[in-house]
């Protein structure tokens, strides 16, 4: 048992591994952490009256609180990536920080039934956030049909159309650069119907870049493709299209044509090859793993096969800005 600003501690140690778990209580509320210097950190915030609950944005948040749900989870997407990554592989690292970007607080109320699990909550999305280019609602969009049944996780977002999302990208320095080469406008989002969808098809940690995908709605796949090929050619000379049971491949030689553009999430996609299928565009790192998945989608092996997806599909909104599968 110790002192801390005013409060007692008591600490638990486990002889197993040498780990100890610090306890204090404050007005009711029991803290507890592994972590001595940010249990004595909550301590002292409290005392001097600079804890999270003066905070304009966490106010914000916890207001949009249920009153009977079982838990409350509340995530600072600025911090997060911190916390996460000392318990990550370094290869994961890049995709963790592109987190702090996505929006500023969410909250999420947590109820227990049976045996799921029932989250729902509402996310903040500040002027500096990802989120904050989603400012239009984009009606219905359907993913079941463009994944593959071997789908282990998928990011859909809906961010309004393609040129209102380009002005808002290339406000950036690294944008700028890429459209100045490439002419990004004319080339690729004017004909973008303003949906992307990235998703994973295997549960192996190593392998993960080279079965990361990502599809995009097109309103002229024909053009979206010719601007593509223009793009291909500005970059590079060599290799860039490749043709395969009369469908083209097309490479963007560019790490950071992806992630500059649709953000850090797509950050494993580099210089990605490129391919149509049913007025959607399709990207991956290998134009044989992007053919199979093709291949899969053409014999119907898509997320209406997924039990997991099914189960779930009662409780999807199909005019959601953002879905997690």
């Amino acid at each position: 048992m110790s002192e801390k600003h005013g409060h007692s501690v008591a600490k638990l140690i486990f002889k197993s591994n040498d780990k100890i778990l610090y306890f204090a209580e404050k007005e009711g509320n029991n803290i507890i952490g592994f972590d001595e210097k940010m249990l004595s950190k909550a301590l002292s915030a409290a005392r001097e009256q600079s804890n999270l609950a003066r905070s304009e944005d966490f106010q914000e948040i916890a207001s949009t609180t249920g009153k009977y749900a079982d838990a409350h989870l509340f995530i600072n997407f600025r911090t997060l990536p911190g916390l996460l990554i000392s318990g990550t592989k370094s290869h994961q690292g890049n995709l963790i920080e592109g987190m702090s970007s996505f929006a500023g607080w969410s909250a999420l109320d947590i109820k227990a039934i049976n045996d799921k699990l029932i989250a729902n909550g509402f996310t903040i999305a500040d002027t500096a956030s990802f989120l904050h280019q989603f400012n239009k609602k984009t009606g219905a969009y359907y993913i079941e049909n463009l994944l593959p049944g071997s789908t282990v996780a998928a990011l859909s977002y809906a961010y309004g159309d393609g040129i209102p999302f380009y002005q808002a990208v290339t406000k950036s320095k690294q944008a700028k650069i890429i459209d100045l080469k490439l002419q990004l406008k004319k080339n690729f989002f004017t004909n973008l119907d303003g949906h992307v969808t990235l998703f994973i098809d295997v549960t192996k940690p190593t392998t993960i870049a080279n079965h990361t995908f990502a599809v995009f709605g097109s309103d002229d796949i024909q053009h979206t493709m010719q601007g593509l090929k223009q793009m291909a050619r500005q970059l590079s000379e060599e290799k860039i299209i490749i043709t395969k049971n009369n469908r083209d491949f097309i490479r963007i030689k560019s790490d950071e044509f992806m992630p500059v553009l649709f953000g850090k999430a797509f950050i494993n996609l580099k210089k990605p090859w490129f391919t149509d299928f049913q007025n959607h565009l399709y990207a991956g790192n290998s134009w044989q793993e992007l053919a199979s998945i093709i291949e899969k989608l053409e014999q119907n092996n898509n997320l209406t096969e997924s039990n997991a997806f099914q189960s779930l599909k009662p409780g999807i909104s199909n005019e959601a800005n953002v879905m997690f599968f």
